[in-house]
């Protein structure tokens, strides 16, 4: 059975994160709260459901962002499907909020302009798993393996996608006021 001391230990750690990450690959607040929602539900169930069969969770983590990203991609698949949103659409302009390893320390006023620059740039030339892959890399801060384990690839190809993103940003910021 679930302890409530313990999930509440969960959400407190780690539904800030979850949304985030969430409301980067359904660009909707509002969905992908309702997203980790499922997801803390999905994780009750798996705890009260196979008793004493169930199979351990490992990296509850790693669990939990996996999750979330299955019940992200659930819905923009039934999206599609209605024709709501593109999926070639995730992570445009409001995709990224905080990646501040590119950002040099300068006044607040440059840092925006720069992040603003840097998020077109990722909504520009960035595919949804190249988006994808940076949000849990930099803003995250997850390790390849922690990211191989969400998203279901292989941690050299994390560290592909990984280099191939980088470098679509720094050809694209090479003639842009983000190269400043």
């Amino acid at each position: 059975m679930c302890n409530l001391d313990e999930l509440n230990v969960l959400i407190r750690d780690y539904s800030g994160r979850l949304i985030r990450y969430a409301g980067h690959l359904l660009q909707d607040v509002s969905l992908a709260q309702d997203v980790v929602q499922d997801a803390y539900i999905r994780y009750i169930r798996h705890i009260r459901s196979a008793g004493m069969e169930k199979r351990a969770i490992d990296n509850l983590p790693a669990w939990m962002f996996r999750t979330t990203r299955n019940l992200c991609l659930d819905r923009l698949r039934s999206a599609k499907t209605r024709n709501e949103i593109s999926l070639e659409n995730c992570g445009g302009d409001d995709g990224v909020t905080s990646f501040t390893v590119f950002v040099s320390p300068a006044s607040d006023a440059d840092r925006s302009d720069r992040k603003n620059v840097l998020k077109n740039a990722m909504a520009e030339v960035l595919t949804p798993r190249e988006r994808e892959v940076l949000t849990l890399k930099f803003e995250e801060e997850y390790s390849y393996r922690e990211i191989a384990e969400i998203t279901g690839i292989s941690i050299g190809h994390v560290g592909a996608i990984l280099h191939r993103a980088m470098e679509k940003l720094r050809q694209y910021c090479a003639g842009s006021e983000c190269a400043e």
